[in-house]
C-alpha cells in the first residue's frame, strides 16, 4: 500500500508540474536507486531535455539510453568525443544503429549544413523517437531510412527489446528472454548510397550482434572510401546470428583496417591500437581505421610511437 502511494504522488507531481534537467535528474536517480518501489515505473513520463547546445530531445525515465542522457547529459561520452574529433563541415556520417538519435543529431551539427547523415534504425519505437527529434530541432541534413543494414536485402524478424532498452532489440533471439517482434526491411550500405554519391567520412555501428552483417553489406564502400569505423562488438550477440568476434576481424582485417579498443587514460578514453588474438576485442567499442587516427585521440603510448614514424 505504502508503495503504490509513494508511486501515485510522485507520478502526479512529475505529470502535472513542470521538471527542470536537474529535478529530472533527480528522479532518475531515484528510481534507479528504490528498484523496489519505482519498478517498471514511468512509462508515461517524458521531458524535454537539451542534449547538445540549441539541441532538445524528448526522452522518457524507463529507457536506459534516454534516462542516462537525463541524468548526466550525455551518452557514451567516448564516442561523442571522437565524433567530435573525426567529423567536420561538409563530411558524411553513417549510424547505422540510430536509436532514439543521439549520435546523429550531434553529428548533424558537426557536418553542417553542407554535411550530410544517414540514419538507419528499423525498430518502430525507435524510430519515432528519432523522427521527432529531427522535426522538433528542425534539422534538415539527416536522412532517415526506416530499414536495417546487412548483407543483403531481405525481410528479417526484429525481436524487441522491453521498454527498459528499446535499443537492444536484434536480429538475433536472446532465448533467456521472451519478447515480441516485428519484421524489418534490411538492405545493403552499398546499394544504398549508391545512388547518393557520397563517400562516408565515418560510419558507426551497434547492431546488437548484426555489426558483421552489416560490414559485409558495406565492403566496396569500406575498400574504396576508407572510412573511420566505430563497432560495438560483443562475443555473445554475435554468436546469435552464428558469427563471431575473430571473423570480423578478419574481414576488416583483409580490408586493411587497423583496430584500436578504448583504454583510460588519467580518467579520459582513448584509443589503442590491439590484434586479433587480444581479448579486448571480443567485448567491446573498437575503432577501425585505415587512415591514420588525430593523435588526441590516441592513447599516450601509441601517439608517442606515430610520432616517431
Amino acid at each position: 500500500m505504502f508503495k503504490q502511494l509513494v508511486r501515485a504522488l510522485v507520478h502526479f507531481r512529475l505529470r502535472r508540474f513542470p521538471v527542470g534537467r536537474n529535478e529530472a535528474a533527480f528522479w532518475t536517480r531515484t528510481f534507479s536507486r528504490y528498484p523496489s518501489v519505482f519498478r517498471n515505473f514511468g512509462a508515461d513520463l517524458e521531458i524535454e531535455a537539451e542534449a547538445f547546445p540549441g539541441i532538445t530531445m524528448r526522452l522518457g525515465y524507463r529507457d536506459r539510453i534516454q534516462k542516462t542522457i537525463i541524468a548526466t547529459g550525455k551518452w557514451d561520452p567516448h564516442t561523442a568525443d571522437t565524433l567530435r574529433t573525426l567529423l567536420s563541415s561538409g563530411d558524411t556520417f553513417v549510424d547505422v544503429g540510430a536509436n532514439v538519435g543521439y549520435f546523429s543529431l550531434l553529428a548533424s551539427q558537426l557536418v553542417g549544413p553542407t554535411g550530410r547523415v544517414f540514419a538507419f534504425e528499423p525498430s518502430l519505437r525507435a524510430l519515432a523517437r528519432l523522427t521527432d527529434h529531427l522535426e522538433r530541432n528542425r534539422i534538415r541534413n539527416v536522412l532517415v531510412a526506416a530499414c536495417g543494414l546487412a548483407d543483403r536485402r531481405a525481410l528479417l524478424t526484429l525481436h524487441r527489446a522491453d521498454d527498459g532498452n528499446i535499443g537492444k532489440s536484434s536480429l538475433g533471439l536472446d532465448t533467456s528472454e521472451t519478447c515480441e517482434s516485428e519484421t524489418i526491411q534490411t538492405v545493403r550500405l552499398d546499394d544504398y548510397i549508391a545512388e547518393f554519391e557520397v563517400v562516408p567520412r565515418v560510419i558507426k555501428i551497434d547492431v546488437e550482434g548484426a555489426e558483421l552483417l552489416a560490414l559485409r553489406g558495406m565492403e566496396n564502400t569500406l575498400r574504396n572510401g576508407s572510412p573511420f569505423v566505430l563497432c560495438e562488438v560483443i562475443e555473445t550477440y554475435l554468436a546469435r546470428l552464428d558469427c563471431s568476434a575473430a571473423e570480423l576481424f578478419e574481414f576488416m582485417r583483409d580490408l586493411g583496417y587497423q583496430c584500436f579498443a578504448a583504454v583510460d587514460e588519467n580518467g579520459q578514453a582513448k584509443w589503442q591500437p590491439i590484434d586479433a588474438a587480444d581479448e579486448r576485442g571480443s567485448d567491446a567499442d573498437l575503432l577501425f581505421a585505415k587512415q591514420d587516427v588525430p593523435a588526441s585521440l590516441l592513447h599516450l603510448s601509441s601517439a608517442r610511437t606515430a610520432s616517431t614514424t
